[in-house]
Formats: C-alpha cells, structure tokens, sequence
C-alpha cells in the first residue's frame, strides 16, 4: 500500500523523502518537506500507532486500502485502479 502513495507522489511530482532517509527524522513512511507533512500508511490499526502519530503534530495517516487508494487519487494518482 506504501507503493500505491509512493506512485501518486511522484505522479504529483510533490518533493517526498522515505522512512530511510536521515532526512525523516520521525521515521514516519513519507516525509513531504516542502509541505513540512508525514504521511503514515497502515494497513489495520495497531497499538503502535498512537505512539507514531505523538513524533509530529502534521501527519495523515491513511488506515485500510480504501484509504489509501482515497489518498492516493487525492495525491494525483491512481482510485480504485481507474486513471483521476
């Protein structure tokens, strides 16, 4: 599901840095600098969470495939496999 936001980005062509990169210190799955916004994606709630959403205060969690396809199309990208 992170792939789904990572191609939506780019297809955005928003400035995005990963969990992997030193430039993401809160270690969320995307940074957008630009933006100074974290994006979290999830594919079911767990408990980890609450402490994930604590490192930022501007982050979006995208919770559930419906979700993320949501964002994703938001983002430029692909909803419900058809073309926004």
């Amino acid at each position: 599901m992170e792939r789904l936001i990572e191609d939506a980005l780019i297809a955005s062509g928003r400035q995005y840095v990963t969990d992997d990169d030193p430039a993401n210190s809160a270690k969320l799955d995307f940074y957008l600098p630009d933006d100074d916004l974290y994006i979290e994606v999830k594919r079911m709630h767990s408990p980890r969470i609450a402490e994930q959403m604590g490192r930022v205060e501007n982050v979006i969690v995208a919770q559930g495939e419906g979700a993320v396809r949501a964002l994703a199309g938001l983002l430029g990208g692909k909803m419900n496999g058809t073309a926004k």
